[in-house]
């Protein structure tokens, strides 16, 4: 495990950083490191009051009026466990989140944001969230060079700047490599699918056990 410099506020490691380098260090081999590691993942979103969602209620959320962003993996459980904000400052003007629309806006943040340098590129994590601290958020301009080469990615893309705070978070989404999943993490179908060599990635959906009554 990789050491950590603590602030003398903090008598404990950062949560995000002790599951970022469990990321880092993890042997795909070891089924033991990669149960501990999403044992250890799943507490702490527990313990944050969010819930992997069933299919429903991941299509409900993408259905509302909400955005996506791809986001580092470390800033994204320290929004969840420690309720900092993360701040989206967008210095080069550019496209760097995603109208949610239905799902399109969540798989263009998951095939074109940034792959999460920080865990060596294992998992990808976008987050949904309301814009209601952001201090802008504009669509695309006609005129600009992402309609020419990628129109699709366009049609759903945004640019923005500010704030996203804990509260603004509606969903939460990991893709993992299926190789590192452990079994007992997997439904019937993934296993199959695993085995006949199908799948390369596993996508999960957290939400807040407190919205969870909205869809039951």
């Amino acid at each position: 495990m990789e050491s950590f410099e603590l602030s003398p506020q903090k008598s404990v490691v950062y949560e995000e950083e002790k599951l970022a380098a469990m990321l880092r260090k993890i042997n795909m081999s070891e089924v033991s490191e990669c149960l501990e590691f999403f044992e250890t993942f799943r507490e702490d979103l527990e313990r944050s009051g969010f819930v992997q969602a069933g299919s429903a209620e991941a299509f409900d959320i993408l259905h509302r009026d909400v955005l996506c962003r791809s986001e580092s993996f470390k800033k994204v459980i320290s929004v969840l466990v420690d309720s900092d904000p993360i701040d989206i400052r967008n210095e080069d003007d550019g496209a760097n989140m995603c109208v949610a629309a239905g799902g399109k806006g969540l798989r263009v943040a998951l095939q074109e944001g940034f792959s999460g340098k920080d865990v060596n590129n294992m998992v990808k994590t976008v987050v949904t969230f309301r814009g209601e601290h952001l201090e802008f958020s504009e669509t695309i301009a006609r005129d600009a060079a992402l309609w020419e080469v990628k129109p699709d990615t366009a049609d759903v893309a945004m640019k923005g700047k500010g704030m996203i705070h804990s509260d603004d978070i509606e969903m939460v989404t990991f893709r993992f490599p299926a190789s590192i999943v452990p079994e007992s993490f997997l439904n019937d179908d993934e296993i199959d699918k695993r085995l006949e060599g199908k799948t390369q990635f596993v996508v999960r959906h957290y939400i807040r056990i407190k919205n969870r009554a909205r869809h039951h």
